[in-house]
């Protein structure tokens, strides 16, 4: 069993191409990061101006103090939008409360 050619200075030998795989991947343009829809994507300054995330829907503290959105937002009529903030609304409410007590009697560590 020779090993020879496995040794071979030659990147194309070793896979058995004869494609140049010695040529960098370049990064996309500062052009490539607009949308599907034609806009920009949004970025975000540290210290800057601030960014409304509303069309990402509300936040929901979830039992164990995690957060989440809701994943199907964007598909929901402006009536489910409205019914659905109001519902988390109050659950988030008596989330944090339960929480805060949780913390209080020394159940959970951290800060809310």
């Amino acid at each position: 069993m020779s090993t020879s050619s496995m040794s071979s200075s030659d990147p194309s030998s070793a896979s058995g191409g004869d494609s140049d795989t010695s040529v960098p991947l370049g990064l996309p343009s500062s052009e490539a990061s607009v949308g599907a829809g034609g806009g920009s994507v949004p970025s975000l300054k540290v210290g800057g101006p601030s960014l409304s995330l509303e069309e990402l829907g509300p936040i929901i503290v979830n039992k164990d103090g995690t957060t989440s959105r809701v994943t199907n937002w964007a598909d929901m009529s402006i009536d489910e939008q409205e019914k659905t903030q109001r519902m988390i609304m109050k659950r988030n409410e008596k989330r944090l409360k339960d929480l805060k007590a949780k913390m209080e009697r020394g159940e959970l560590e951290g800060e809310l």
